[in-house]
């Protein structure tokens, strides 16, 4: 009876000692969560977010520890087609690149033209209703050239009462899947090639500006560059789909002097369709942005997937309250 008295003893004293309990943890994990994504991507990058603690309250959401476990099983649909509408599909970020947008499908004759004719964007995107949280780029790819295009999207019902809360809900669900000390994925841009904002005209001078220049390592060739143009000025199929497009007539035969005032078509048509995306003030920096993308060390949310499973079954504690009040485990306070 001593030796126990004893064990427990100490082991109280040593989660005494714990520089944070589940408690702490999980309102100050709240408290990130109702303020938004910048908040929740902060505090996920203390040293009170890395706390090892943190990353098992968020993987085992425990009948004894969290604080509603009913609000943690997710609905995810999908993946299936929708439209990229601009007037309907809303941004949740504040930075849309005009090079990430446009460098692949501009960068060759037969890539312009078939995604002229194709309408669909690549990939798959993440949603949550009409609201885009991961997968901007491939959205305003589809936008730059279709907007009456479609794209695959996975629709997931984050938890949140607005757009900010649900960013940091996804934030959140990465956050369960990282290592302890692992900070959260990030992307950066390049304001200069920002297209959120920005009317038609500013639009296509971005593009003019970046003409012959290999912004994108993928794409087959440098943006309108000088071969493609050669294509696209010489009567003949992807020369038809391309004044179609534009609404123009065809040419009856090619002339040196007609590739730049065809780039300028293009240009001006794009940064049309661009300017049709509604910014967002209120939304995050790119930085802070969930990253669903293992290129950065994010995770991949895709139907059947390791975390779309997760968040359907209920295995990651997403949605607040994360703890309950005033919880004491037997487990701390045996040091298990």
């Amino acid at each position: 009876m001593l030796k126990l008295k004893k064990l427990l003893s100490e082991n109280v004293l040593k989660n005494l000692l714990k520089e944070y309990t589940e408690e702490e943890l999980g309102k100050a994990l709240e408290k990130a969560f109702k303020a938004g994504p910048v908040a929740t991507r902060k505090f996920l990058n203390s040293p009170m977010g890395q706390d090892a603690s943190l990353n098992g309250l968020l993987q085992k959401p425990e009948p004894e520890t969290d604080g509603d476990q009913s609000d943690d099983k997710i609905k995810v649909s999908g993946p299936s087609d929708i439209d990229v509408n601009p007037a309907v599909m809303l941004p949740t970020q504040n930075f849309i690149d005009a090079m990430k947008s446009v460098a692949f499908p501009m960068g060759g004759a037969k890539e312009l033209t078939s995604a002229i004719t194709r309408k669909k964007g690549f990939g798959t995107i993440v949603v949550s209703g009409n609201l885009i949280i991961d997968g901007h780029h491939r959205w305003s790819a589809t936008i730059a050239l279709t907007p009456d295009g479609t794209i695959n999207a996975l629709d997931v019902a984050w938890p949140g009462q607005n757009p900010a809360q649900k960013l940091a809900a996804a934030q959140i669900a990465i956050a369960s899947t990282l290592g302890p000390g692992t900070k959260q994925p990030s992307a950066t841009g390049d304001p200069a090639t920002d297209i959120l904002g920005k009317e038609a005209t500013a639009i296509s001078k971005i593009i003019m500006a970046n003409v012959n220049k290999q912004t994108d390592s993928k794409a087959p060739g440098p943006l309108l560059n000088d071969e493609m143009m050669k294509i696209l000025t010489t009567p003949g199929p992807d020369h038809k789909i391309l004044m179609s497009w534009l609404g123009q007539e065809e040419f009856t035969q090619a002339q040196p002097d007609q590739a730049d005032s065809l780039r300028q078509l293009i240009a001006d048509r794009v940064g049309e369709n661009l300017a049709l995306i509604k910014s967002n003030p209120s939304a995050p920096d790119r930085e802070d942005m969930p990253q669903f993308d293992p290129k950065v060390g994010g995770p991949e949310l895709k139907a059947g997937g390791d975390l779309a499973n997760a968040l359907k079954t209920g295995k990651i504690n997403v949605s607040p309250p994360f703890v309950k009040d005033g919880i004491i485990k037997m487990k701390d306070l045996l040091g298990k």
